[in-house]
C-alpha cells in the first residue's frame, strides 16, 4: 500500500506537485487539460486499431497504416505518463514530438487528399493541425522548464564551486 501512496505523491495530482508560483491556470492545464487530451488520443487510437488510419491506408497501404496507428498510440501513452508524473518530463517531451510529427503528417496527407474528390477530409486535417498547435505549445513549455532547471543547477554549482 505504501507504493500506492508514493505513486500518488509523484503524480501531477498531488497537492504539492505544482508550485503555487505557477498559478491556478497552469495547475488546471497540467492536471486536467493535458491528461484529457492524451486520454482522448489514446481512446481514438484504440478505436482505430481495427481500421488503422484511412488516409495512411490510401497513401501507404494497410501495413504502414497499422504501424502508424500503433505509433500514435505509443506516443499518446508516453505523453500521458509524462504528464501524470512530472519527473518523467523527458518521456513526455519525446512522445509529444513524435506525436506532433505523426499528426502533422496525417494532417498534411488529409489536406492533400481534400483538394481532390473528397473535400470532407479537410475538416479532419484542420482538427489534426489544431491538436499539433497544442502539442507544439507544450513542447515549448517543457523546453523552457528544462532551460530554467539547467540554469538553476548551474547557478547552484557556481555557488558551491
Amino acid at each position: 500500500m505504501r507504493w500506492l501512496a508514493a505513486v500518488g505523491r509523484a503524480s501531477i495530482w498531488h497537492r504539492h506537485a505544482i508550485p503555487a508560483s505557477e498559478g491556478e491556470a497552469a495547475r488546471e492545464v497540467k492536471q486536467y487539460v493535458l491528461p484529457a487530451i492524451d486520454v482522448l488520443l489514446i481512446v481514438g487510437c484504440l478505436l482505430g486499431l481495427d481500421g488503422g488510419l484511412p488516409t495512411f491506408t490510401i497513401v501507404y497501404g494497410p501495413v504502414i497504416a497499422g504501424i502508424a496507428t500503433h505509433l500514435v498510440l505509443v506516443f499518446a501513452v508516453g505523453c500521458l505518463i509524462g504528464v501524470a508524473f512530472p519527473r518523467m518530463w523527458v518521456l513526455e517531451l519525446v512522445s509529444k514530438c513524435g506525436l506532433a510529427v505523426m499528426l502533422m503528417t496525417y494532417a498534411l496527407l488529409l489536406f492533400n487528399l481534400s483538394t481532390g474528390p473528397s473535400p470532407a477530409r479537410g475538416f479532419v486535417s484542420g482538427v489534426c493541425a489544431a491538436v499539433c498547435v497544442v502539442l507544439a505549445w507544450r513542447i515549448i513549455w517543457l523546453s523552457r522548464d528544462f532551460r530554467r532547471r539547467r540554469a538553476t543547477r548551474r547557478a547552484i554549482a557556481g555557488l558551491r564551486g
